[in-house]
This record gives structure tokens, sequence and C-alpha cells, in this order.
């Protein structure tokens, strides 16, 4: 009888731990769902998220009612964006001056941008009107002051030219 006792209690717990063992599984795979399904919708706002924050970037990024300039609120800036950015050609002086003297959407401090503020237009894709050629930065070149630095706004290159050349002008002034 005690045989039998051992025999059946020994079955009992071999049934417990069987049953136990299934119970783990199931617990673990529901464990592995559900921490799958958390993963998926972490991804998820992250995602919106970002797309949140870019549709917000694209909204500060604005062009005023005048469509002569146009508003960048990342940097600050404010750009020339009419006809004479894609037709005004002049020397580096002369580009210099135009800019100071422009008055335009009812502002007249404006300037001619240094090499790293032309750079960012291209890096940043901002979608001015533009000729596919060289443009003036008021940055000299560090080696050469009969020289200063360009950017061509079809391929963001930079190079330096002769400040005695004639290329296109944009101006940009610090926005409010």
């Amino acid at each position: 009888m005690e045989a039998e006792r051992k025999a059946n209690a020994q079955h009992v717990t071999t049934a417990q731990n069987k049953l136990r063992n299934v119970e783990f599984k199931k617990a673990q795979k529901a464990k592995k769902d559900r921490d799958t399904r958390l993963a998926q919708l972490e991804q998820e706002r992250c995602d919106r998220e970002k797309k949140e924050a870019q549709d917000q970037r694209e909204a500060q990024r604005k062009v005023e009612s005048s469509k002569d300039v146009f508003v960048d609120s990342s940097t600050g800036l404010m750009w020339q964006d009419d006809g004479d950015a894609k037709t005004v050609m002049k020397n580096w002086s002369d580009a210099k001056r135009y800019c100071q003297n422009l008055t335009l959407a009812g502002r007249s401090d404006w300037y001619l941008q240094d090499k790293e503020q032309l750079l960012g237009v291209y890096t940043k894709k901002i979608r001015l009107e533009y000729i596919s050629s060289w443009y003036w930065s008021s940055t000299t070149y560090a080696d050469g002051t009969d020289y200063a630095w360009i950017v061509h706004f079809d391929s963001g290159n930079d190079n330096i030219n002769a400040k005695d050349s004639n290329l296109y002008v944009r101006c940009v002034r610090d926005g409010e």
C-alpha cells in the first residue's frame, strides 16, 4: 500500500509539474506577446511623434504674405525670394552693397549671408527660387582677400571665386 501511495504521489507530483510547466510556458508566451505589442506601440508612438515634430518644423518654415521672402523659423532668418534673387548678378563688393541697400517686405536691414548660412539653405532643402548657378557669400577666403566663398545652389558645392566676377546675389536678414 505504501508503494501504491508513493506511486500515486509521484504521479500527482509529475502531473502537477507538467501542469505548472504548461502554465509557465503559457505565461512566458503571453509575456512575450505583451512585450512584442508594447514594443510595437512604442515604435508607433515614436514614429507619430517624429512625424508631428517634422510637420511642426515644416509649418514653422512659412512663407510670409509677401511672396518675395521666405522665413525659416528654425534659424530665424528671412531670405530674399523675389525675382531679383534669380536675375541680379554683381561682383562681390556690389553684392554686399546691394544687400545693405535692399528694402524688401518692409525691411531694410538685409545683408549678404555668410558661407555657412548659404550652405544651410542647400542642406536643409529650403525651397527657394534660384538659378542653377553660383551665389556669393560674404565670407572672404582666408588665404587670399581677393577671393570669397561661393555656393552652387543646385549641388550644394562650395568654392572660392575672384571677388571681381559677377555672380548671383541673395540677401538675408535676421528674423524677428
